[in-house]
């Protein structure tokens, strides 16, 4: 009876209070918990971070409340030219996904499906704004994010979606990752000699 008596008690101590074993977190590496609605749990904290990949913007939603990362010093700033390269190369990868999204935008409304369409859309121009507040002032990834900001801005302010616009921008893109992966391996290469 006295067991049963401290086992109750300890329950109604943790009543209210999740179990750190149950506990999901969020699956960009941000350390908060991933979001948990009435009828669905979520594999990310937050729409912002699932967009930003864990760059640390995160929105109301948040189970940790909204934060916003600052963004990347410029190249000629005290910052270390590896931390730039960092910043650029991480850019250019969400600028890659973003990109991604709006080839499912197109896919969607060729389906007749508007409203993901539109959704696809914004989280899109979110994600290649998100990797453009990140790039060094001075780099070459933040003149191409600039081009494309303005051609989407031009075209709808974002949320249209033109294919030749997007294909032309995802070859510079891809160039630009294949540049900095060639650059890697040379250091790392480099390294490995030593």
């Amino acid at each position: 009876a006295k067991a049963a008596a401290s086992s109750a008690g300890a329950a109604k101590a943790s009543f209210g209070q999740p179990s750190t074993a149950t506990i999901l977190r969020c699956k960009f590496g941000c350390g908060r918990a991933s979001h948990k609605s009435a009828t669905k749990s979520f594999d990310t904290c937050c729409r912002k971070c699932g967009i930003c990949q864990g760059a640390g913007d995160h929105d109301s939603f948040c189970v940790g409340g909204a934060a916003s990362a600052a963004p990347a010093p410029s190249t000629s700033s005290k910052g270390s030219v590896a931390d730039s390269g960092r910043s650029e190369a991480a850019a250019l990868i969400t600028a890659d996904l973003a990109l991604e999204l709006r080839r499912r935008a197109k896919a969607c409304e060729e389906r007749g499906d508007f409203e993901s369409a539109r959704l696809l859309l914004a989280d899109s121009l979110a994600g290649l704004r998100s990797a453009r507040s990140r790039c060094p002032q001075d780099s070459a990834a933040a003149k191409l994010l600039d081009r494309l900001l303005r051609a989407l801005d031009e075209d709808a302010g974002g949320l249209s979606n033109d294919v030749a616009t997007n294909e032309t921008f995802e070859i510079e893109i891809d160039a630009s990752l294949e540049k900095f992966i060639a650059e890697l391996d040379a250091v790392a290469s480099a390294a490995a000699l030593k």
